[in-house]
């Protein structure tokens, strides 16, 4: 994007603030009314505050060059911060390319197949609900895996290997050659 739509784009966002804030106390005033009047509110409290820029992602360069699982949980993180979340890959995905992430393939199904993939391996951080959406494990009081040291539980001694190497000096492990073969 050219640097004179850049500046353009930015002016118009700094005149949306005072037109955002304009809303939400026309929105307190309705509630306030609606409370007056013993009717229901009408709008809800996420609505009665403008959104921090915070929460936004604001510059096309923010997730460049960092990692992926950080990027999903700024994504993530401030999708909630806006009461958006969970989120569902492809949600996610458009967010991580309108904040400049770089590292996904060219097609837009390998990016997905992957994306999906990170999210899937780290469980600690990520859940994948029921529905299909994501979220941070923290929002729902998940535990983390155990890891598999921890597993054992003190009282058990951990047996240590005995077994003496083979007489050739080959690994056991080696059971591929360098064309990838198997032996």
């Amino acid at each position: 994007m050219s640097d004179h739509i850049t500046a353009t784009i930015e002016e118009l966002q700094a005149e949306i603030r005072p037109m955002e804030e304009k809303i939400v106390k026309t929105k307190q005033l309705i509630n306030m009314l609606c409370e007056r009047a013993g009717t229901a509110l009408l709008y809800p409290e996420a609505e009665l505050t403008v959104q921090d820029s915070s929460t936004k992602i604001s510059r096309g360069d923010e997730f460049f060059n960092k990692p992926l699982n950080t990027c999903l949980k700024s994504v993530l993180t401030r999708l909630k911060a806006i009461g958006r979340t969970p989120a569902t890959a492809e949600q996610i995905y458009d967010l991580l390319l309108l904040g400049g992430y770089d590292k996904f393939p060219p097609k837009k199904d390998d990016a997905m197949n992957g994306l999906r993939i990170s999210l899937g391996k780290s469980t600690h951080t990520f859940v994948k609900l029921p529905n299909g959406a994501y979220g941070l494990c923290e929002w729902y009081d998940m535990k983390k895996p155990k890891a598999k040291a921890e597993e054992k539980s003190e009282d058990q001694p951990v047996e240590e290997s005995t077994a003496e190497p083979e007489a050739n000096g080959d690994k056991k492990e080696d059971i591929f050659d360098l064309n990838g073969k198997a032996e």
